[in-house]
């Protein structure tokens, strides 16, 4: 049985990317993304920090990856999103406050 796929709006600079992802998976991301800036507040700034990824292989591919060890606070932080397909493929950068934002529209 298909779980029913929620639209998730990715809003980049130039451009606005739609993403079908099962409303589960979006929940798991938001909570994936509050461990992030969980992980953000209360790191030791002196101590290298573990990147974070997310990934969702479904009707389309769809990664999430952030380095905190480059970005001052989880206000300046951006992810690399990628979505593809066997016939496309997208990878763009975002803020990571837009990325959730994006997620909690659809939450």
């Amino acid at each position: 049985m298909r779980m029913p796929l929620t639209k998730l709006n990715l809003h980049l600079t130039d451009a606005t990317v739609e993403v079908p992802l099962p409303q589960g998976i979006v929940s798991e991301l938001n909570h994936q993304l509050d461990l992030l800036v969980q992980q953000f507040k209360t790191g030791d700034k002196g101590t290298k920090q573990p990147t974070w990824e997310y990934q969702h292989i479904g009707e389309v591919f769809f990664e999430v990856f952030c380095n905190p060890n480059i970005w001052a606070n989880p206000f300046v932080a951006k992810v690399l999103i990628t979505v593809r397909d066997d016939r496309l493929r997208c990878t763009a950068e975002m803020t990571l406050a837009q990325f959730r934002q994006d997620i909690q529209e659809v939450l």
